[in-house]
């Protein structure tokens, strides 16, 4: 058998390999996929009953929740919404996925879609991307968000004027990027419970940790 020949042959076996798995990922995304997606959405109808028959959102039945999370594993904080809860107890999913979870259902709960008609909803708009998608904030939502970015700028542009609370001498050399203008120092409080004690200067600082510092001043302001 000519080279030629043995290649073809090989190539054939790769391709027919090839085209195996392009039939099954096919029938998958025909109908185990397709399956999949209208349990999703199914479960979502009934997270979404669910929030709706929860009286006033019953702290004790959201304490209890949260009790459960934490035992799981799971985090979440004390302003976490209810509906969040829920979906996070039901789906034991990460922050990413709760938040677009929780869109689709609010985006139903402003369009007046029932929970029985949750899955079709979100099959006709094409899935949980462009479900979320259809959300619209509340002029609220949108004010708050506003308020903080506001208070963010105001802390930036006054940053140099702060108080200053105590200074630190520290030998190794401080190295900023992006921009950031904080320095990050760790401390624990001490046995007094009044005084923090400085153990650290960390020597290398970045954007995501300056906006969480930005974050957590402007509270100081509201």
């Amino acid at each position: 058998m000519s080279k030629s020949v043995k290649n073809n042959t090989f190539n054939q076996q790769i391709v027919d390999q090839l085209e195996f798995m392009k039939t099954q990922n096919e029938n998958f995304e025909k109908n185990d996929l397709s399956r999949s997606n209208k349990t999703l959405y199914s479960l979502l109808g009934r997270v979404y009953e669910v929030y709706k028959s929860v009286e006033k959102r019953d702290k004790l039945t959201s304490d209890h929740l949260k009790s459960v999370l934490k035992q799981r594993g799971v985090k979440v904080q004390k302003n976490t919404p209810f509906l969040t809860i829920l979906i996070r107890y039901v789906f034991n999913s990460d922050r990413s996925k709760s938040y677009n979870y929780n869109r689709v259902i609010l985006s139903a709960i402003q369009k007046e879609i029932t929970p029985q008609d949750l899955p079709s909803y979100i099959e006709k708009i094409g899935g949980i991307e462009e479900c979320k998608k259809d959300y619209i904030p509340s002029q609220k939502t949108i004010d708050k968000k506003q308020h903080m970015s506001d208070l963010i700028e105001s802390i930036q542009r006054e940053f140099k004027d702060l108080e200053i609370l105590g200074t630190v001498e520290k030998p190794e050399k401080i190295k900023k990027v992006d921009g950031c203008q904080f320095v990050f120092t760790v401390g624990r409080l001490g046995d007094d419970g009044k005084t923090i004690e400085l153990v650290e200067v960390l020597t290398e600082m970045n954007k995501v940790m300056e906006k969480t510092a930005l974050k957590l001043m402007s509270k100081k302001y509201k």
